[in-house]
């Protein structure tokens, strides 16, 4: 069958559609509608048409919809698009439509027979996508559709890894109160220490007084955080916007939470910059790696302190993913999360290498040794212990460490300078015990923030 180059008016659309319908384009935040349309080219390139409501509508009428507002030109062979502004299916990748239901906070692709309206959606998106992938992010954690949110001016973050994210992409200007434990990067401490910035509680204990009394049209929190959670509900019962990021249970959930944390800043533009700056570092150091021929596959552990049952790294965590690029196997992989782990199961996986990420020890070679002497006999048993593999990041390596957020290229970098050391000939040196660590840092030395 011929391919058919369209290109419709408004006009068309109408007639298609069968009702009026209002629309308008909006690249980044704006009034909401019923339901947000977008064009996903993928790698987080999306366009926004913010549509009030429509009935029964085919998935070729969501694209007629989309580019007769947004300009975009795309070609039809039947009932299937083939290519947008030239980007052709392909046996890689194909041009699909995809919907967030209402209440819901993952994408479902829907079919080709089927008819979609705006109040049984979210989000709908047509988009680029690969097998096995989905759509950029379009809701946060709690499945808040987060394009329909208008421009902040008065921002509050409730977790350091939330500020470091608003920072990154541009909106510290915005910030009028954060957690307790926000203390990167320095200015946010300076702007606190003015009285610029509150404090709006711990970060498992916000104060919603305290938010309330800084006026905020915008608040960035976590959804693996239970108090945040019912933070979320009660603000939004008040009128206030919140952005629920998710946990960082891996590098892309970071990046997604970055994209939609600048989206809801109506910095859509410098959140993608800020993206493609730290996957284009994180590339590499794992290239690094990959090619340099003493580079080995280790058996690491990431624990939380030093004591007989530690807080370890399991699957799922952001920290899994760099043990992954560091070219090594985590020990625990086979854990959900961040784990409390039986001590026995340390000496039975037995890790070659240990990292501790604890603030209970300064980086010195007093604590160091204080740190080793308090291990029960499961960790001086293991092949770390016994071959002198126990790293100690503390202080502000300790906080790179435990924070989610765009500082995640500089953490991939100093892990891997842990784990192969043998691999780094920039004559960089990192010492077993590490509390600043910017003076390591070669590959990634530019970063977000």
């Amino acid at each position: 069958m011929d391919v058919l180059k369209v290109k419709l008016a408004v006009s068309l659309v109408i007639l298609i559609v069968g009702c009026a319908l209002t629309v308008l384009f909006l690249p980044s935040g704006g009034s909401s509608g019923d339901t947000c349309l977008l064009l996903d080219f993928g790698g987080y390139e999306v366009d926004r048409a913010d549509v009030e409501g429509f009935e029964d509508v085919t998935p070729l009428e969501v694209m007629e919809l989309i580019c007769s507002v947004t300009s975009h030109i795309y070609e039809v062979s039947g009932d299937e698009i083939v290519s947008v502004d030239g980007r052709a299916n392909s046996d890689t990748a194909r041009w699909g439509l995809y919907s967030v239901p209402s209440g819901g906070t993952g994408w479902i692709e829907v079919g080709d027979g089927e008819k979609v309206s705006s109040s049984d959606s979210t989000v709908l998106c047509w988009s680029y996508c690969g097998e096995g992938s989905s759509p950029t992010v379009a809701v946060d954690a709690t499945g808040k559709c987060f394009y329909t949110y208008e421009s902040p001016q008065r921002v509050v973050s409730l977790a350091p890894s939330c500020t470091e994210t608003i920072v990154a992409v541009g909106g510290e200007r915005m910030i009028v109160g954060t957690d307790f434990y926000s203390n990167y990067p320095d200015s946010i401490v300076e702007s606190r220490d003015a009285g610029y910035i509150a404090v709006t509680g711990g970060f498992s204990n916000p104060s919603f007084e305290a938010i309330l009394k800084q006026s905020p049209d915008l608040v960035v929190c976590i959804g693996s955080q239970g108090t945040h959670l019912q933070m979320a509900e009660k603000l939004r019962n008040t009128g206030i916007d919140v952005v629920v990021t998710s946990g960082g249970e891996d590098i892309r959930s970071v990046m997604d939470n970055t994209y939609m944390v600048g989206v809801a800043l109506g910095l859509g533009d410098k959140a993608k910059e800020t993206i493609d700056r730290s996957m284009e570092q994180i590339y590499t150091v794992e290239g690094l790696l990959l090619d340099d021929l003493q580079t080995r596959d280790k058996h690491v552990m990431v624990a939380l302190s030093a004591v007989k049952s530690p807080w370890v790294a399991g699957s799922e965590t952001y920290i899994n993913d760099v043990i992954g690029i560091t070219q090594s196997s985590n020990i625990y992989a086979g854990e959900y999360g961040w784990v409390q782990v039986n001590s026995e199961t340390i000496a039975k996986l037995d890790p070659g290498l240990i990292v501790i990420v604890s603030g209970d020890y300064a980086a010195t070679e007093e604590d160091y040794q204080r740190m080793l002497s308090s291990m029960s006999s499961e960790w001086t048993g293991t092949t770390a212990f016994q071959k002198g593999e126990i790293w100690l990041f503390t202080g502000q390596a300790a906080d790179l460490a435990s924070r989610p957020g765009p500082r995640i290229p500089q953490i991939t970098e100093i892990l891997s300078r842990a784990v192969q050391s043998e691999s780094f000939h920039d004559g960089i040196v990192m010492p077993k015990y590490i509390d600043t660590y910017k003076e390591y840092l070669h590959y990634t030395e530019e970063g977000a923030i």
